[in-house]
């Protein structure tokens, strides 16, 4: 059973549907981390606090943002880009040995789900639909076509 967390306010649900006009949302986060992009990375940026930062790697839901610079300039939101192609080896070894040990964050086993190749088709419209949340893990070693 995949990890399905309570709907709140955070919910993918409650972001504004692309083409929204206000320049400035309710100030909601300190600081998130976005790994899709598009208009859900300009939404956070438009809901942070004064001060706040959104650090994005991702870009699955468009490589755009759909913002104006009033988050930047009136509440002082820092954007910030993660690149890990130029991350040097000895960094990633650092970070990868951290969130393997003191940084792993507890019950990640509920937060992803295997399937076989064979349901790949019914898991692509379900995460096209918004009804997914956590990991989609495809087993590739034990095929079931």
């Amino acid at each position: 059973m995949p990890f399905q967390p309570e709907e709140t306010e955070e919910s993918r649900a409650n972001f504004p549907i692309p083409g929204t006009d206000k320049a400035l949302l309710k100030a909601r986060w300190a600081g998130a981390i976005d790994t899709v992009g598009g208009n859900i990375l300009g939404t956070i940026a438009k809901s942070l606090q004064y001060g706040g930062i959104v650090t994005t790697c991702g870009l699955v839901a468009g490589d755009r943002i759909t913002t104006t610079i009033y988050p930047f300039i009136l509440r002082g939101v820092s954007l910030i880009g993660i690149d890990s192609v130029q991350c040097p080896l000895s960094l990633r070894l650092l970070i990868w040995e951290k969130l393997a040990s003191e940084w792993k964050p507890e019950g990640l086993a509920e937060m992803a789900t295997a399937i076989g190749l064979s349901q790949l088709p019914e898991y692509i419209t379900k995460i096209l639909q918004g009804q997914i949340t956590g990991r989609i893990i495809v087993d590739v070693v034990n095929l079931q076509l």
